[in-house]
């Protein structure tokens, strides 16, 4: 059963439909739990793994909108994240924008531009125009009636924009523009105003000077919608304009430079009014409120600030509640009332949306925003420890909350360290490999425990085993490259919580792809790739290793899947398994010099396989992806017959890290969906 809902962020007559409620059981952020799972960590709602690119702000900034693929409105409902009008598309190269009232959406993709009606998903227009992919390539007046178009280059004709009447169908006016790349393109919500800027190139002789007044990348220009004629132009000082927003009425624009600079400038003439005063790096989105009495300027920290055009005085200040963006700043403002602003940005796969001057979080929180690349139990089973994205983070793995962060401190370094490509293993340490030279951090505390190697030492290759403890460093020698290569070269095994060094190995001379010890410490294994001759192809070798003596106990020649370096070596210390370029599972004995087994992962290749079960019987196996093919997977198999034993689905996108809990009751998936699921795998 469906039920239908009024959605007034899209008009009184934009009617859309959501399934009906299941009874299914909730995680502890509400989330619903698929079959099999006792707990998530994190939370799935307000994140779009594949982007957020075909996203647009609905006129009462109460949800996000998109549209499927026959123009079906899908919105995302911001405070709840509930999504209304059937699943959020995979991938759409196109960009969304919405008229102010609501009624109608544009999109500007491969396609070309396409009006839609929002309340009955029919085409208004479509036209057949070359647009880049920008910001702004396309945007209709406030009823929705009146469309502008920024063109990009094609073959032998110069940029253009278009002002398109959506009613006719029909081109109203069309200008060439100073630009030589590609035109951005905003209409003033009466639709009697155009303004274009763009990307604009010119070759310069060597020696010569460029010249400022010559870089029409700083110059802005606003047209008559009807006519096409030009009315006025203004060159910012800045690097460029980054973008410009339109009054009500068209006679006065908001021009901003994207380094600080915003300048408020009469469309009749060009002539600049007043420049708006603020922070720096500010004006990457600017708005205009609905009567035209406010000026909002959104900057790349996330930092919104709201003026009076009349005055230019500054009316308010907000930062984003969740602290200083990463990147991109703000993504869209939008007025929701006579000095509220709702604002939104994008961090790693979640949207965050937030009231201005208020800076109340509208959206959910919390979790991780983008893939969990690694996951792990302390020794007693009592935290899962999650990291992805820069954050390291922990949960009750009863309760599935979460129960804090860890910040990495780095010596010398002023702020926290950030917890890129983490690696958890005993004694809950993890290896960063982001920044100038890669770390192992105390996961308790935060601090660095010691460096892999120094910030110049770039010939070096270091892999931190599994084990947390087992560090292999493979060194290339520095200078001119020899005439010959080596046949081999010299890999130091030490153990990092003593500072012995336990071997040292004497691999085939190449790259150290990936390197793992037994569950007992006995053996340690590499998978290491060499060129062959002078070509670009790569020979992969797995070695087994006695890591008491160093002993080369034999190698078998493999061909990896490429870009996934899975190689974890078994209870028995004569073999290890290996993702092979077939997407299967290879059981490589390297004692015997042959592979003995393959294990068929059901035709999908494996993104995760996680170190053995505390008691050696059982492995599991990750794979998926985002969208196309079969439903993500995790599979856990016996490990001496290679059937499945048990089979779990209820991520979204593909799995990125597995273990199991120390008593093996329970096994941890990471997921580029921004959680982890715990699986119930107790014999029943």
């Amino acid at each position: 059963m469906t039920a239908r809902h009024w959605l007034p962020a899209l008009g009184a007559a934009a009617l859309i439909a959501t399934a009906a409620t299941a009874d299914d059981p909730k995680g502890a952020s509400g989330d619903p739990l698929p079959q099999g799972a006792k707990v998530r960590l994190g939370s799935t709602r307000m994140r779009v793994p594949t982007g957020w690119y075909s996203f647009a702000l609905a006129a009462d900034g109460r949800s996000l909108v998109t549209l499927s693929e026959r123009g079906k409105v899908i919105a995302i409902d911001v405070t709840t994240g509930a999504v209304n009008g059937g699943p959020v598309p995979f991938v759409r190269p196109v960009r969304m924008e919405l008229s102010a009232d609501g009624t109608r959406g544009v999109t500007t993709g491969y396609g070309g531009p396409v009006v839609y009606d929002l309340a009955t998903g029919t085409v208004k227009a479509k036209i057949d125009f070359v647009v880049p992919f920008g910001e702004s390539s396309g945007l209709l007046s406030a009823d929705g009636k009146v469309l502008a178009l920024g063109g990009g280059k094609g073959a032998n004709q110069k940029v253009r924009a278009l002002v398109w009447d959506v009613e006719k169908n029909e081109k109203r006016a069309e200008v060439e523009v100073l630009q030589n790349q590609a035109a951005n393109a905003v209409i003033s919500g009466d639709g009697t105003v155009l303004a274009t800027w763009g990307n604009h190139f010119k070759e310069f002789k060597p020696g010569a000077e460029p010249k400022p007044e010559e870089d029409h990348s700083r110059v802005a220009q606003f047209w008559d919608a009807a006519s096409g004629a030009e009315r006025g132009r203004y060159r910012v000082s800045g690097y460029a304009v980054s973008t410009v927003a339109l009054a009500p009425d068209g006679k006065t624009a908001v021009v901003g430079s994207g380094d600080g600079g915003v300048y408020l400038v009469d469309t009749t003439n060009g002539a600049l009014l007043r420049r708006l005063f603020g922070r720096s790096d500010q004006g990457n989105r600017v708005a205009f409120s609905k009567d035209g009495k406010r000026v909002a300027v959104g900057g790349a920290d996330g930092t919104v600030q709201i003026y009076d055009p009349a005055t230019g005085a500054r009316v308010s200040r907000t930062g984003c509640p969740v602290g200083p963006l990463p990147y991109g700043g703000v993504r869209e403002l939008k007025f929701t009332g006579a000095g509220t602003v709702t604002a939104w940005a994008v961090v790693n796969a979640a949207a965050v949306v937030w009231e201005v001057p208020s800076g109340r979080l509208l959206s959910p929180t919390g979790g991780h925003t983008g893939a969990v690349d690694s996951v792990a139990f302390t020794a007693d089973g009592k935290t899962v420890l999650t990291a992805g994205n820069g954050a390291v983070l922990r949960w009750d793995p009863a309760t599935g909350k979460q129960t804090g962060a860890v910040r990495l401190r780095a010596p010398g370094r002023a702020g926290d360290a950030d917890a890129l490509g983490a690696r958890f293993g005993p004694g809950a340490l993890t290896i960063r490999t982001g920044g100038s030279a890669p770390a192992v951090y105390e996961t308790e505390s935060g601090d660095q425990l010691f460096a892999l190697r120094g910030p110049g030492d770039y010939n070096s290759e270091s892999i931190l085993c599994t084990d947390g403890r087992t560090l292999l460093v493979a060194t290339r020698p520095g200078g001119p490259a020899p005439k010959a290569e080596p046949a081999a070269m010299r890999v130091p095994v030490w153990d990092t919580t003593t500072g012995i060094k336990l071997a040292e190995l004497e691999p085939r001379f190449g790259t150290l792809v990936a390197a793992g010890t037994s569950p007992d410490r006995k053996t340690v294994v590499t998978l290491v790739g060499v060129r062959v001759g002078d070509t670009f192809k790569t020979d992969h070798f797995v070695t087994g290793w006695d890591l008491a003596t160093g002993k080369n106990l034999g190698e078998v020649p493999v061909a990896p899947a490429p870009g996934q370096h899975v190689l974890v070596p078994a209870p028995d210390n004569t073999a290890a398994l290996v993702a092979t370029e077939s997407g299967k599972l290879a059981v490589v004995d390297f004692v015997a010099g042959k592979v003995v087994r393959e294990i068929d992962t059901e035709r999908q290749v494996p993104t995760a396989v996680s170190p053995f079960s505390p008691d050696g019987k059982w492995f599991a196996v990750g794979s998926g992806s985002s969208g196309f093919g079969p439903k993500p997977a995790v599979r856990v198999y016996d490990w001496k017959s290679g059937k499945v034993v048990r089979t779990f689905r209820g991520h979204d996108t593909g799995i990125q890290s597995l273990a199991f809990s120390p008593d093996g009751k329970a096994l941890a998936s990471g997921s580029l969906d921004t959680t982890v699921l715990l699986w119930d795998i107790s014999e029943k």
